[in-house]
């Protein structure tokens, strides 16, 4: 859960933090008087000036306490079809319906091509995205990992920065077709 907490009315102070004043744990660090410390999906942030604690959650995290409050990344929430995960990486919210932001798929000059918009909200440090495919809907042998940042053919997905806009990615994966073969795609997330 999320929330803020006095731990010292400053404002009833008349004196100041010292210099030398340190929260006292691993991971806490400081910058002008505001002391912050990550925990996996939760921000922790400690100001002298009000002696407020916060807590803070981001992330695919944050983003469900809001579209998707019960359930897991893998559940569909608002029963629009995407799965909440999904929804997150691709901009959705509970409000609306999604399904036409899903990946898009098409063969072109004998290659299976997989392409999405992705919301770069979504790039939080935590969250894993890849494109997995194979020659059925059972296994999924290849993984492609799509990374924070523009890429060009890395190994097969590009990313386009702020394309179609500013705030989005488009995710393109291209891979070879064995002859007389199938290949399916599908987008993989993991918070």
């Amino acid at each position: 859960t999320t929330g803020t907490w006095t731990l010292v009315d400053a404002s009833a102070l008349a004196e100041t933090f010292n210099p030398s004043f340190t929260i006292l744990g691993a991971g806490w660090s400081e910058t002008a008087n505001v002391w912050t410390k990550t925990v996996g999906n939760k921000r922790y942030t400690f100001t002298e000036a009000t002696g407020i604690l916060t807590l803070t959650l981001f992330g695919y995290s944050s983003w469900a306490a809001t579209n998707a409050p019960t359930g897991t990344a893998a559940d569909d929430h608002d029963g629009d079809g995407v799965a909440n995960g999904i929804e997150y990486v691709l901009g959705g919210t509970a409000a609306s319906r999604d399904a036409g932001k899903l990946p898009q798929v098409s063969t072109s000059g004998g290659n299976l091509v997989f392409t999405f918009i992705r919301d770069q909200a979504s790039i939080d440090g935590l969250t894993s995205l890849s494109v997995e495919t194979g020659p059925g809907l059972t296994t999924w042998p290849s993984s492609h990992l799509v990374s924070a940042g523009a890429a060009a053919n890395n190994p097969g997905v590009t990313v386009l920065k702020n394309t179609p806009e500013a705030g989005k990615d488009t995710v393109t994966l291209t891979e070879p077709i064995v002859p007389g073969g199938s290949r399916f795609a599908r987008l993989r997330m993991v918070p």
